[in-house]
């Protein structure tokens, strides 16, 4: 299972969770938090910064759970990104 891999497609109807790998482009001039969970309450693991793509392989309720380079995952609030 790689999670980098790009144009997959799932749909879970119980959870309303889509899976839906692409490329997000980081479009907030500042710094942007990115937590272990899809939650602000949730510990911040790293930050994201203006410009930067990533791959992403979730799109749930206003987050992007997206891949960092270390290969460790973590999720942005979707106002901060731009799909690519």
């Amino acid at each position: 299972k790689n999670p980098g891999i790009l144009g997959t497609s799932q749909s879970n109807q119980n959870d309303k969770t889509s899976t839906s790998s692409g490329l997000l482009e980081i479009i907030s001039k500042q710094k942007v938090d990115v937590y272990a969970k899809n939650t602000t309450s949730s510990e911040i693991i790293n930050y994201a910064i203006y410009g930067q793509i990533y791959t992403f392989n979730k799109n749930l309720q206003g987050w992007y759970q997206i891949i960092l380079p270390d290969l460790k995952q973590g999720w942005i609030k979707a106002q901060f990104g731009k799909e690519i």
